[in-house]
């Protein structure tokens, strides 16, 4: 009986486990979609928060970071291959001496140069990270679900153009977010970059 319940309980323990590493697998890939898409954070607050962004998009990111290191906790297997950890050294080789470079020659701040990499290069950093999450969701499936993504996301594109119409509101109430690259000419292009983000 003591056997049963031993091995009933690694069965609930390995289902629980399951569980919580594909609900953090979803929540990873819905939050870098809203990384991905640019704005798209500040637009769904505005909408849900009559105009304003309460929510930064750093929050967004340490979540991200959140979710891959509780995933990596959880799932034991969960490893980042050879290959992401060579690129990532190099990466970050990269970095700092870009950061020396910009720090010698152009006096840049830190503060600067930080808000710089951040906006850049967190998602490509991220992305390396990325194959700890490979059992449980396939490149095949991450195609296709960005595909689907950017078909509405296209449509959008075209129709501001071909209406010169913005079609979505071009600041948030509480000025945070702000799109000053909307205008060419006279002519609205497509466009989703805010001010900060």
């Amino acid at each position: 009986m003591s056997n049963y319940n031993s091995a009933t309980n690694k069965q609930v323990k390995v289902h629980s486990r399951f569980e919580i590493k594909h609900i953090l697998t979803f929540l990873i890939l819905i939050s870098t979609l809203f990384i991905i898409i640019n704005a798209a954070l500040p637009r769904l607050e505005m909408l849900l928060f009559s105009g304003n962004v309460p929510l930064y998009s750093v929050f967004l990111k340490f979540s991200i970071i959140l979710y891959l290191v509780i995933y990596i906790i959880i799932d034991s297997r969960a490893r980042i291959d050879k290959t992401s950890i060579i690129v990532l050294t190099c990466f970050i080789c990269y970095l700092s001496l870009d950061a020396l470079i910009f720090s010698v020659t152009y006096n840049y701040s830190l503060k600067f140069r930080l808000f710089g990499y951040n906006s850049m290069y967190f998602i490509l950093i991220l992305v390396l990270f990325y194959s700890c999450i490979r059992s449980n969701v396939s490149a095949e499936f991450i195609t296709k679900y960005l595909i689907i993504i950017s078909i509405p996301l296209v449509a959008l594109g075209i129709s501001q153009t071909v209406f010169n119409n913005s079609i979505l509101s071009l600041q948030s109430s509480n000025g945070y977010f702000k799109v000053l690259a909307w205008d060419y000419y006279g002519q609205v292009r497509a466009f989703s970059a805010p001010r900060r983000f």
